[in-house]
């Protein structure tokens, strides 16, 4: 019989299921410890949810293994308090991405101290402009280890789709908050160097063909990590990143059309730096 006093118990009495606590973590759910007892409904009912997607992402084959003790902690301690939909479901693949057989395999601790710095508009945007490109690019052959890899998907959004994606709120200055999201993604290493945004006449400079105001931007490695492991999708390689066959849950964010493919590149990372200085910073 299971003691009523164990993290396991605690824990599966949060989020209405020790079953599903157990499925997701491993032995790792009775690290669970009694502070449980004092949150407030609504951060129980955000673990409940994560628990719910990682459960989800897991689907029904066994998986061997346990969750690091370090991601539960950062899901209890941080992720509890990013009730957003896009947040719970970025911290529950996490969660699921994270159940391993090997003991030392702490890197979804690492994914989820990153989601930690984000903001909700970084964390939607690098959603965002991460599905945007693999629309554009999907079943395209790119060594994304590489950066002319990268560089070959080098994306423009128009400002339209981005905020239909983003659904600014009244009184938020969206001018602002584009430099706050790429700027911001940039520094974690979750977008590469060679970004810009603004109008047409001042995306022509790097871009000849730029139809209209908007933005540009190439995928980093880091940045199609943890899409990949945010969307349940760990044990894909980061070349798999534009297979088409490429299975990523709904989070609620609605994509429009309108992206394209940039035709001319910067030939390195280092030689963009100026076309980004009237930018606004984050």
């Amino acid at each position: 019989m299971i003691d009523p006093g164990t993290g396991l118990t605690i824990l599966g009495t949060a989020i209405g299921s020790a079953k599903l606590a157990e499925k997701v973590l491993g032995p790792t759910a009775d690290l669970a410890g009694t502070g449980l007892k004092e949150w407030t409904e609504r951060r129980i009912a955000t673990v409940k949810k994560i628990f719910e997607r990682a459960g989800d992402l897991q689907g029904d084959k066994p998986i061997a293994g346990s969750v690091p003790p370090r991601v539960l902690r950062d899901v209890l301690n941080e992720g509890s308090l990013r009730d957003d939909e896009l947040a719970v479901s970025y911290y529950g693949g996490i969660l699921a991405s994270s159940k391993t057989g090997v003991s030392r395999d702490d890197r979804g601790a690492y994914f989820t101290g990153l989601i930690d710095r984000l903001t909700s508009y970084q964390l939607r945007g690098h959603f965002v402009l991460y599905s945007m490109a693999r629309k554009v690019f999907s079943a395209e052959d790119h060594n994304i280890n590489e950066f002319v890899g990268r560089s070959a998907c080098h994306t423009f959004v128009p400002l339209s789709a981005y905020l239909t994606a983003m659904q600014p709120e009244q009184g938020e200055d969206f001018e602002t908050l584009v430099g706050h999201v790429l700027f911001g993604l940039q520094k974690e290493a979750l977008i590469e160097a060679n970004f810009t945004f603004g109008d047409a006449a001042s995306l022509r400079k790097q871009w000849p063909e730029a139809p209209d105001t908007g933005l540009l931007f190439s995928p980093s490695a880091l940045g199609v990590s943890l899409y990949l492991w945010a969307t349940g999708n760990r044990d894909v390689p980061v070349n798999g990143f534009l297979k088409a066959d490429l299975v990523v849950p709904d989070v609620g964010v609605q994509l429009a059309d309108g992206s394209l493919r940039v035709q001319k590149l910067p030939e390195t990372p280092s030689n963009v730096d100026s076309k980004v200085e009237s930018a606004p910073g984050p």
